[in-house]
């Protein structure tokens, strides 16, 4: 027997004796020669005699086990690999069953891809329990299976973030991350791993022919109150120690929905006697599961129960609801502004707001409660490296106009308050040429002296290209030089580095999205609402107030997106037109 297998079978076991007894032939009957694979079982602090049971197997391969207290899957796996020969590892659960070619066809995907994470299909096996919650795996699993059939490569989602049973790596990698991190004892340690692996480049193959079947036997109660509280509670641990994943993962959607949502969220995280509430039909479902309708609602109870338990366990790793909305459900509301100061003939009317009704804007927010913040505090909040005000506002000034330095920036000022303005680079200290050409009256822009004045007293300078064209409009090399170069002339004219920019004419469509996020972290829209973790932010939303927007039009900006007197005069105008439409036929 050869002392260098090419690839390290590892398994964590805890209590399957019996099932380890259906599993294990499959992993040991590869068609592999024997010397070049080994089998490592890490038992798990198991009670059931399963370590009695492996030392009784024959085996052609290198079979190792090691027994030690129970502490987890992390850690079972962690000194199985440290055990582990082979310059390949393949992770493997005590409940899979494996044909004869697994070994090799992993082998084979490794040679052709060095730097890679192989993963194979998994199917439900028709072995597993006749329950709910295999059921719902099964339905999980074909979907998962279709979707991963489209495409080799995996795309970097947390839809494909886990090292699922059936993958493989080179050892090497594995301690190139970091390994396992025992925290996550029994939930996902895995996702944690593959998350690392994703940021340090390696890329995620999957493998169609490389198929095994997973024997389920876990109970629906397990899936549906143990795991589910565990997942809910790593994951806010998981967020923490990676966050750069925050707007990726579940928790991040929290914001986004509506009040009744919310109103479920809180009292699935608060009323603990709702899981008992929704067991005793669930499991009267399960046991009547093989009626196709009964089958159907039991998964959507199984479901429920799932979200229940999930909020359950985030609180209690975030220490309470509030925590909790604070860390992932903060909302920021964008309000747009152009000229602040008198109205001149000639410039479009929607445009220009009178100093005296900023004022009272300010007070507003004041009186609100609102606090001002920039588009850096909001990155830094979105990855995890700073916290917000309760109520955060982001007011930003597009084109630099000379009257924002005139009104807008000493009058807030005066409120403690701060902005952002996104500057036309080649345009400072001239007009509106972009708007002079299509018939608008001239208005000049912010000097170079006033930009660099303000952004000394702590104010914010996003760029808003070189010449303010229409990106879409223009070719990749064009549109790039538009988007570098304005923020490169910006960060020296300011001393500052420049993180924010925003779309000339709010156009802009996928191509240009992906070259300004080759140079800027955070990007706005003209499109209206409200902006949340999960919000792309090369995308913000920016709601534009109007001259003369009262309270009621405010107080709908920053709470909903909109204002509802707006909404409203839209619908009448076009119900109007569509009336004298009908009426002239």
């Amino acid at each position: 027997m050869g002392l260098h297998p090419v690839i390290s079978v590892v398994i964590a076991t805890y209590n399957r004796q019996a099932l380890l007894a259906q599993t294990l032939p499959t992993v040991l009957g590869q068609d592999l020669p024997p010397e070049q694979f080994e089998v490592i079982i890490v038992v798990d602090g198991s009670s059931d005699g399963t370590a009695a049971y492996l030392r009784t197997l024959k085996s052609a391969c290198a079979l190792t086990i090691i027994e030690q207290e129970n502490r987890g899957a992390a850690a079972a796996r962690k000194v199985a690999i440290g055990a582990a020969r082979g310059d390949l590892i393949l992770l493997l659960d005590d409940d899979i069953l494996c044909p004869p070619h697994l070994l090799a066809r992993h082998i084979e995907a490794h040679q052709a891809n060095q730097h890679c994470v192989v993963l194979g299909a998994i199917h439900a096996a028709h072995a597993s329990e006749p329950t709910l919650a295999a059921e719902w795996t099964r339905q999980l699993g074909i979907t998962a299976n279709h979707f991963l059939a489209s495409s080799l490569v995996l795309p970097a989602h947390p839809l494909f973030a886990d090292v699922d049973p059936n993958s493989s790596l080179a050892k090497s990698l594995y301690y190139a991350v970091g390994g396992y991190d025992e925290n996550f004892a029994t939930m996902l340690e895995n996702a944690d791993l593959a998350l690392r692996l994703r940021a340090a480049g390696v890329q995620f193959l999957y493998l169609a022919d490389a198929a095994v079947e997973h024997v389920y036997i876990k109970s629906t109660t397990a899936m549906a109150r143990d795991d589910a509280w565990r997942y809910g509670y790593n994951l806010v641990l998981l967020c923490r120690k990676l966050p750069y994943f925050r707007p990726q993962q579940p928790l991040a959607i929290v914001g986004e929905r509506g009040l009744l949502k919310h109103l479920c969220y809180y009292l699935s995280a608060r009323m603990r006697a709702l899981d008992v509430l929704v067991a005793a039909p669930l499991w009267l479902c399960e046991r009547l599961m093989r009626w196709r309708p009964l089958r159907m609602l039991g998964i959507k109870l199984l479901l429920l129960r799932q979200r229940i338990n999930f909020w359950h366990g985030a609180v209690a790793a975030a220490g309470s609801w509030q925590a909790l909305k604070a860390a992932f459900a903060c909302s920021l509301p964008v309000l747009m502004y152009h000229h602040v100061g008198p109205r001149r003939p000639g410039t479009y009317a929607e445009l220009t707001v009178a100093p005296e009704d900023f004022a009272q804007q300010l007070q507003w927010l004041q009186r609100w409660g609102y606090t001002t913040i920039s588009a850096a505090q909001w990155l830094q909040w979105r990855t995890g490296t700073g916290t917000l005000p309760a109520k955060p506002v982001l007011l930003s000034f597009d084109d630099a106009y000379a009257d924002t330095a005139q009104y807008a920036l000493p009058l807030l000022e005066r409120f403690g308050f701060r902005g952002t303005t996104f500057v036309v680079t080649d345009e400072i200290g001239g007009t509106n040429s972009w708007d002079e050409r299509i018939g608008s009256a001239t208005h000049k822009l912010m000097s170079a002296e006033a930009i660099r004045h303000w952004a000394a007293r702590g104010f914010e300078f996003g760029a808003h290209s070189l010449s303010h064209p229409s990106l879409p409009a223009c070719n990749d090399e064009e549109a790039r030089r538009q988007i570098l170069h304005s923020k490169n002339a910006l960060a020296v004219l300011t001393g500052q580095e420049v993180n924010s920019f925003a779309y000339p004419y709010g156009d802009f469509d996928d191509r240009i999205v992906a070259l300004v996020r080759e140079q800027f972290p955070l990007a706005v829209t003209t499109e209206a609402g409200i902006n949340f973790l999960a919000t792309d932010p090369c995308r913000l939303r920016r709601c534009m107030v109007m001259p003369k927007d009262g309270c009621i039009d405010l107080y709908g900006n920053l709470r909903w997106g909109f204002s509802p007197r707006h909404r409203l005069l839209e619908k009448l105008v076009s119900l109007k037109h569509r009336l004298l439409r009908m009426a002239h036929r």
